[in-house]
C-alpha cells in the first residue's frame, strides 16, 4: 500500500509559482513604463515595465501580448524573452516573471485603469526615484539580448533587512 504522508510532506515544501510577464517596449526612441495606480499593487506609485499575470489557458508569450494591448494599446514586433526571474518570496506561492523586450509598430498609445504611462529614455529611467530598483539591470539584459540567445536566469531574494538580493544564474 502506498503512503501519501511522506509524499504530501514533500509536496508541501515545494514552491508553487505565480507566472507573470514584464515587458520593456521601445516607442519612438523611449521606453514605455507604467506607474501603477491600483491600491492592491505592491508597485503602486512606482514605475515598472508593462505586464501582469498569465491567465489560465495562456502561455507567457500570449499573456505578454495581451498585457501590452490592455495597458498601452500598442502593437509590437520582435517580442523576445530576455530573462526569467524566480522571485523567492519566502512564502508559497512564489513568483516566476518572464521578461520580454519589444518594439512598438503601431496602435495608439492609450492609458488603462492599471496606471499612468510614462515614456522615458534609458538615462531618464535610471535617474527617476520612482523606478523599481531592478530596472537598470533588466534594461541592461534586454539591451544585450540577441534573438538566438537563451533568456538570462535570475533569482530575487528579499533579505531580512528588506534589501533585494539579485543572483544572476550562469
Amino acid at each position: 500500500m502506498k503512503s501519501f504522508v511522506n509524499e504530501n510532506l514533500i509536496l508541501k515544501n515545494r514552491y508553487k509559482l505565480v507566472p507573470r510577464t514584464l515587458v520593456f517596449i521601445q516607442y519612438e526612441g523611449k521606453i514605455v513604463f507604467i506607474e501603477k495606480v491600483k491600491n492592491n499593487s505592491v508597485v503602486q506609485g512606482r514605475i515598472n515595465g508593462v505586464g501582469g499575470h498569465v491567465e489560465l489557458g495562456e502561455d507567457p508569450f500570449e499573456a505578454a501580448i495581451r498585457e501590452i494591448h490592455e495597458e498601452t494599446g500598442l502593437q509590437v514586433s520582435g517580442l523576445e524573452m530576455a530573462a526569467i526571474i524566480f522571485v523567492d518570496t519566502n512564502t508559497n506561492p512564489g513568483i516566476l516573471v518572464f521578461v520580454y523586450k519589444a518594439i512598438s509598430v503601431g496602435g495608439i498609445l492609450t492609458e488603462s485603469r492599471e496606471g499612468k504611462l510614462v515614456l522615458l529614455s534609458r538615462d531618464e529611467a535610471i535617474k527617476d526615484d520612482r523606478i523599481m530598483e531592478d530596472i537598470p539591470l533588466l534594461l541592461d539584459i534586454c539591451d544585450t539580448h540577441r534573438s538566438n540567445d537563451p533568456p538570462r536566469l535570475l533569482r530575487y531574494v528579499t533579505m531580512k533587512n528588506g534589501e533585494l538580493r539579485i543572483d544572476i544564474i550562469p
